[in-house]
């Protein structure tokens, strides 16, 4: 779904805008494996216990705003309609292996268009970033965490055919509040969701 298309207090909850359906581990290892080619990212595959996999059927998407090729102002349109859900608490930017995260609390105006450029400026196009969301009760500082330990929910968000799209996400049990999925087996986790064009 076009971010341009999620207003009001959509907006503060877009991550209901997303659908998912299950798939099997292959299908989702081999969405999983086509990202992390395109980024040389060299991970071992998510295999948790007691999680479900997810293809993300619905993506949050941002199209360019002029002609056919993304812009500076395109990725800050992004920074910017992320950062207004109601539960967002962390942004990462990764461009080029180069991290950089802070509190969305912490972010001003020169910070966000800083971050839009360091997203677009990237020789490779290889970037991307994740908005990573509150778990309640429980106050963190921005550092690394294993992806097999995580105890909050992010997307991850990188770009295809001209397009930013959402190709990644994870959600813990506790996170079904965020989106449109049920469950009823009281063994879950969590949920590991990914897109990719080879998978359509």
């Amino acid at each position: 779904m076009n971010i341009e298309d999620i207003t009001g207090e959509d907006a503060k909850q877009y991550t209901t805008c997303m659908s998912f359906r299950k798939v099997k581990g292959q299908e989702y290892h081999q969405m999983e494996r086509f990202w992390n080619a395109l980024y040389g990212l060299e991970k071992e595959p998510f295999k948790p216990k007691n999680h479900l996999y997810l293809k993300i059927t619905e993506q949050l998407v941002a199209t360019p705003s002029e002609g056919d090729v993304l812009r500076v102002e395109d990725y800050e349109r992004m920074i910017r309609f992320l950062i207004g859900h109601e539960k967002a608490d962390r942004l990462y930017v990764n461009d080029s292996g180069n991290t950089r995260k802070g509190y969305v609390r912490d972010l001003t105006e020169t910070t966000i268009e800083e971050r839009a450029v360091d997203l677009f400026y990237n020789p490779q196009k290889k970037n991307f970033f994740e908005i990573h969301f509150e778990k309640e009760g429980k106050a963190r500082e921005p550092s690394d965490v294993d992806f097999f330990e995580l105890d909050h929910a992010f997307i991850g968000f990188g770009v295809h055919d001209n397009t930013i799209v959402s190709y990644e996400a994870y959600f813990t049990i506790a996170d079904l509040c965020l989106i449109d999925f049920e469950t009823n087996n009281p063994k879950l986790k969590g949920f590991a969701a990914h897109w990719a064009p080879t998978s359509e």
